[in-house]
This record gives C-alpha cells, sequence and structure tokens, in this order.
C-alpha cells in the first residue's frame, strides 16, 4: 500500500516552527560546515601557496640529498634548505624511528636494527624512497636526509631521477670519525649516539655508504664539503651550489 501523502503533509504543517534559539543553532551549524567544505581549503591552498612564492631562494634541483656519517649535521642543513627554498623533508631515520615506536612485529625488528646502529633492510629503504619519489611528492621539491645509504639505493634513486627526467644533487658533508664520536658524546640524543652503537654505524657506512657516496661522485650529482665548518659556512656553500 501507498503511504497517505496527504495525512503526511498535514503532519508536517502540525509541527511546530523553531524557535529563536533553534535558529540560531541551525546558522551556526550552517556556517560551521560552510568553513570546513569550503572556507578552510580555501585559506590552507593560500597559505600554502604563499608559503611556496615566499621562499627566499630558488633552485633548479628537484631533490636535494644530504649525506655523510652520524653527527656530520645533514639534518641542522636540511632544515636551512627548505626554510630557504621551499619543499617536502624526507628522512629515512625519522621514518625508522616512528616505526619503530609501533607495538608490532615490523616495528620491533626496526627498533631492534635500529639501536644495533645496523642500516636498515635494502627492500624497506628503496620501497619508501620510491614511493615518496613517485606517488607522495611526484610534482615537490624534496630535500632527502638518510637515503640512498646502499650502493643499489643509491642506483635506484639515480635511475628513478633519470626515468622522469627529475635534476638531483647530493651534498656529502666529510667528518672524521674523532669528530663523529664527539659530536655524539655531546648530542646523546638516544641510544644510537652510545659508543657501541656509534661504531657499528661507522663500519656500516664504510661498508656502504662510502660505495653510494661514489656513485653519485661518478655520475657527477655529488658536492663535497668539508663538514667540520661552523653550520653557516657549510650553508653557505650549499646554498651557492644550489643558487647556481
Amino acid at each position: 500500500m501507498y503511504p497517505n501523502i496527504s495525512a503526511t503533509l498535514s503532519a508536517v504543517d502540525d509541527l511546530p516552527l523553531p524557535g529563536l534559539p533553534e535558529m540560531v543553532m541551525m546558522c551556526c551549524l550552517f556556517m560551521r560546515l560552510v568553513y570546513h567544505v569550503v572556507l578552510r581549503r580555501s585559506v590552507a591552498s593560500h597559505f600554502k601557496n604563499c608559503y611556496r612564492t615566499c621562499m627566499q631562494y630558488e633552485t633548479k634541483y628537484q631533490s636535494i640529498v644530504l649525506m655523510g656519517k652520524i653527527c656530520s649535521g645533514k639534518g641542522t642543513q636540511a632544515h636551512y634548505i627548505l626554510e630557504n627554498f621551499g619543499g617536502t623533508l624526507y628522512s629515512n631515520g625519522n621514518k625508522v624511528r616512528e616505526t619503530s615506536a609501533q607495538p608490532t612485529v615490523f616495528g620491533q625488528k626496526m627498533k631492534e636494527m635500529y639501536e644495533s646502529g645496523r642500516l636498515i633492510p635494502e627492500w624497506i629503504a628503496s620501497y619508501w624512497m620510491t614511493h615518496a619519489l613517485v606517488s607522495q611528492y611526484e610534482k615537490d621539491r624534496v630535500i632527502f636526509e638518510a637515503v640512498a645509504k646502499k650502493p643499489d639505493e643509491a642506483e635506484l634513486f639515480h635511475e628513478i631521477h633519470e626515468w622522469v627526467n627529475r635534476p638531483y644533487i647530493v651534498f656529502n658533508l666529510d667528518i672524521s670519525d674523532e669528530q663523529v664520536h664527539e659530536r655524539s658524546e655531546k648530542r646523546a640524543r638516544d641510544i644510537v649516539d652510545s659508543p657501541k652503537s656509534v661504531d657499528k654505524r661507522l663500519e656500516e657506512y664504510r661498508t656502504y655508504t662510502a660505495k653510494s657516496i661514489e656513485f653519485f661522485r661518478s655520475q657527477g650529482t655529488l658536492i663535497d664539503i668539508d663538514g667540520t665548518q661552523a653550520p653557516d659556512v657549510v650553508q653557505e656553500h650549499i646554498f651557492n651550489v644550489l643558487k647556481g
């Protein structure tokens, strides 16, 4: 059977009209909806565009990589670049620390590797890096810190950039093992700054990362910088290359 339309309309007509408090509440809810759906997106887009256009410097490089031993100043210089050239900061080190805090089997394995000073498996590092380049930040400038630490990862990084015609540059911040130990002792961020972990990370650097650096040097995409200099001096050198 079909509903009685006349009775339904009559019942609606009998409903009391909303009072002033109810109408005010309805208007407030409507305005909040408009803000969240329209205005917030517009404001976010405006500030994002403003952030991009108000950068102090421009560079042709879409990917900027900072490499070097532990405590060589990679994170510091990455933030300098980000503040002055814009873009997105990507750090495998940060991802490892975040993953290590997760109460999962994967997180536990990452925690063990991180605290021991060993590099993460190549398949994880390459997956994260590839996803960042071809999916997450395809159209953005990316400042990479702690990536391509193994030779195969470096070759993959180069191949992706060649394939998508994305210009990149690598800065190698060079410091001695003695300076690594001194800086790690002063920083004492967590267990990775312990002498045992630092020694393992230096061993991993000599075994793997030094070869990655040589690969980038052979491609003509690497700039060596004396990382023992004051941070502002290192920054000036990096900025001059990026602006050139």
